[in-house]
């Protein structure tokens, strides 16, 4: 089967050249931190406390991303991201020097799951609200699927690397947390001079794409409360990923409490080496299979048979 990829134009490769690294890295890092802190929480504190750990992180997540999603509006969204990049690096530093120290590890691991956690759901907003600003409506059907494709592509990378590069170089797990704070330094200073640089038809990574009135939390929920009452598909997709979120956190949480060995360096070939080939079948069923079956199918038969 021979799949087409969408051709990119002289004039936007800069700036999806850009954004792709920016969700490339991003997914990269994700992927290997949380391998790194949940390794290393089920090894030093023991995999029984992990649900408390994920309901506690959940818990943040959906607080702050509700105050997130008030604030991405307000601000310019090129310079919030260029400072959060930043700010990341150095937490990430500031976090190797305390893993190195190997002391305090019942606070290392849940804060490395939290702040992760808290670049995964601001991060990506950030990211793709600035490819949303960066390119119309036309380029964005022909670029997005690309873009997903590089965060997917990350994935992969992220769980091999965290999986095969530290027991390959003899180096503690954490190791990488090092390099994930060089990438998000150098990232921050693409960024910096992404803010600099002009473009054809104006800055390289615009601020906004157009002055939108500022909505309250109040306002967000209830538009989104209306989303789900009036469209029967969202209605749908707000109740099923309810259980398909508590069916593949059980899964995971049962895959934990198989491993039976307390080294942290095996308990991270493990995990990482499952989250590896998790992230693989997804990059494969996502590249290959769902747009045949999506075309064949139907969109509405595909939401259907999701469960």
């Amino acid at each position: 089967m021979n799949v087409a990829l969408p051709r990119i134009h002289a004039a936007e490769a800069l700036r999806f050249g850009l954004i792709v690294t920016l969700l490339f890295c991003n997914s990269v890092i994700l992927e290997s931190n949380e391998v790194i802190a949940t390794s290393g929480f089920i090894s030093k504190i023991g995999v029984q406390h992990v649900i408390w750990l994920w309901t506690a992180d959940m818990l943040i997540v959906m607080v702050t991303t509700a105050l997130y999603s008030t604030i991405v509006d307000r601000t310019n969204r090129t310079k919030l991201t260029t400072i959060l990049f930043a700010l990341f690096g150095v937490l990430y530093f500031a976090l190797f020097g305390i893993f190195y120290t190997e002391r305090f590890v019942w606070f290392t691991y849940p804060v490395l799951t939290i702040i992760n956690d808290q670049q995964w759901a601001l991060f990506g907003m950030l990211i793709w609200a600035l490819a949303n600003d960066s390119f119309s409506t036309a380029q964005a059907k022909r670029l997005f699927p690309l873009l997903a494709m590089a965060v997917m592509v990350g994935s992969v990378i992220g769980n091999t690397t965290v999986t095969v590069l530290p027991q390959w170089m003899q180096l503690p797990g954490y190791s990488l947390l090092l390099l994930n704070a060089l990438i998000l330094l150098v990232l921050f200073l693409m960024l910096a001079v992404s803010n600099r640089t002009t473009h054809a038809d104006g800055p390289l990574l615009p601020a906004a794409r157009s002055a939108r009135r500022q909505e309250g939390l109040r306002e967000m929920l209830t538009e989104g409360q209306g989303f789900i009452r009036d469209v029967p598909i969202f209605r749908y997709l707000a109740f099923a990923m309810i259980p398909l979120g508590f069916a593949l956190n059980a899964l995971e949480f049962r895959f934990l409490s198989t491993i039976v060995t307390t080294d942290t360096a095996a308990v991270q070939t493990i995990y990482g080496s499952f989250k590896m080939v998790l992230s693989i079948t997804v990059l494969l069923i996502q590249g290959v299979m769902t747009t045949t079956l999506i075309n064949r199918i139907g969109l509405r038969r595909i939401f259907a048979l999701m469960p």
